[in-house]
């Protein structure tokens, strides 16, 4: 779960950095950014409310990982297109499948755990956000160094 979890925000929190080459890509501007960045969190709270409910009733262990698959596909792509409407609609399909990442874990951990052992477990799960905000923090610093020296393109930050 925590493995799981951690990899979800690599493609969850790259984007801020990459924005302002998307909109020096795309010519777009401040208002279009803000509902670029707004339309992931508006899926992701409905998508969380929906997961919530169906995870309840699924293998979280496939629950989890078929979420943590769509989101790193649709993040293949999401790099080399071309059109702000494109990128707005697959950057609020992730969000939608983000959402697939916190539901199995509470569930599982009620599951697997007794109510003694759950405030530990939970804290030391809790971690997996910073864990995973400070690796893609360090991933996207160093696309981004790569690719001010010429070596890569901005894209490879997705």
């Amino acid at each position: 779960m925590y493995i799981g979890y951690t990899i979800f925000y690599f493609t969850r929190k790259n984007i801020s950095p990459a924005l302002p080459l998307i909109s020096e890509k795309l010519d777009i501007d401040i208002i279009q950014l803000g509902i670029l960045s707004s339309v992931f969190y508006v899926l992701y709270g409905i998508g969380k409310f929906i997961s919530g409910l169906l995870a309840d009733r699924a293998n979280i262990r496939t629950f989890m990982a078929i979420g943590l698959f769509a989101a790193s596909i649709i993040h293949l792509f999401i790099g080399y297109m071309n059109s702000l409407y494109l990128i707005v609609f697959f950057w609020g399909l992730n969000g939608a499948f983000q959402s697939m990442g916190f539901p199995p874990i509470a569930k599982g951990l009620v599951h697997w755990f007794s109510p003694k052992e759950r405030a530990t477990k939970w804290t030391i799960l809790s971690s997996s956000h910073t864990a995973g905000t400070f690796g893609v923090g360090l991933l996207v610093a160093g696309i981004l160094n790569l690719y001010k020296k010429g070596i890569v393109g901005w894209e490879a930050v997705f």
